[in-house]
C-alpha cells in the first residue's frame, strides 16, 4: 500500500474518531445541581399497562386536607437556575406560587422527566411535566398536565392522565377539560366537556389522532378517583 495513502487513511480515521458523537457510557454525568434538584421528588416506575391520574398527586393545602403527607415544597432559586427562561414562560410560572416535587421517572431514550405542582389557592393549582435531556445536561421541553382555576360560579379543570396510548415504551397523555358556570338562572349557566389525547413523537407531544374518545373509560377513571 502506498505510504502515503496509508497515513492519510489514519489521519481520517482519527478525525472521524475525534467528530463522533460519544456513546452514552462516555457522556458526562449530569451536573450536581440537577442531580441535587432530582433527589427531592419521588421515584416513580411505570408499568406499560399502568395509568396515572395526575389529579392523585396533591400538594399544597390540598394535601393537608385530604391527610396525605406534604410534599417537598421547591425553592425558587433552585428552580430559575435549572429551569430555562423559555419554558419558564411556557409553562406560565408564576413567582407568586408554590411549587412541589411530585415526582420523576425516566422518560424517553437519554431522557427523564420530572413532575413539579404549583399552588397558589384551592381554585389556582396545575401540574406540568418537565423533560431533562442527558445528552445535553438542561431541561429542554415542559408539558402542562392538569390545571384548576375557578373563582366564585365559575370553574375551569383538565383532568390528566399519564399512560402509554402507542405501545411504545413512552408515557402519553389524555386530557379532559370540563368548564362550567353555575348561576341562579340556567339559560345563564353551562357545562362543555372535551377529551383528546397527545403522544410524545420524539421531540415534542403532538395530538394524536388515532386517539378514540373512549369517555366511558376515562370517565369511570374519574369516578373512581372521586371515590364513586
Amino acid at each position: 500500500m502506498n505510504m502515503k495513502f496509508a497515513l492519510s487513511l489514519i489521519i481520517a480515521g482519527l478525525l472521524w474518531t475525534c467528530s463522533s458523537p460519544a456513546s452514552e457510557e462516555q457522556q458526562a454525568p449530569p451536573d450536581a445541581a440537577y442531580l441535587n434538584f432530582i433527589q427531592q421528588f419521588d421515584s416513580l416506575s411505570f408499568r406499560a399497562t399502568d395509568t396515572l391520574d395526575c389529579d392523585s398527586l396533591m400538594y399544597g393545602a390540598l394535601s393537608e386536607k385530604a391527610g396525605k403527607p406534604t410534599r417537598i415544597r421547591l425553592a425558587m432559586t433552585e428552580m430559575r437556575a435549572l429551569i430555562p427562561p423559555q419554558l419558564w414562560k411556557k409553562a406560565r410560572l408564576d413567582t407568586t406560587e408554590q411549587y412541589y416535587a411530585l415526582g420523576r421517572f425516566p422518560f424517553a431514550s437519554g431522557k427523564e422527566a420530572c413532575m413539579i405542582g404549583a399552588y397558589m389557592d384551592e381554585q389556582r393549582y396545575s401540574t406540568h411535566l418537565f423533560i431533562y435531556d442527558l445528552s445535553q445536561h438542561a431541561f429542554t421541553h415542559t408539558q402542562s398536565l392538569n390545571f384548576t382555576m375557578g373563582g366564585g360560579p365559575y370553574l375551569n379543570h383538565r383532568k390528566a392522565w399519564l399512560c402509554d396510548l402507542n405501545q411504545d415504551g413512552i408515557l402519553d397523555v389524555v386530557y379532559k377539560v370540563e368548564e362550567s358556570l353555575n348561576l341562579e338562572s340556567e339559560e345563564d349557566s353551562f357545562f362543555k366537556s372535551s377529551l383528546h389525547a397527545e403522544i410524545w413523537d420524539g421531540y415534542r407531544f403532538v395530538e394524536y389522532p388515532q386517539f378514540a374518545a373512549t369517555s366511558v373509560y376515562w370517565d369511570s377513571l374519574q369516578l373512581a378517583s372521586d371515590g364513586y
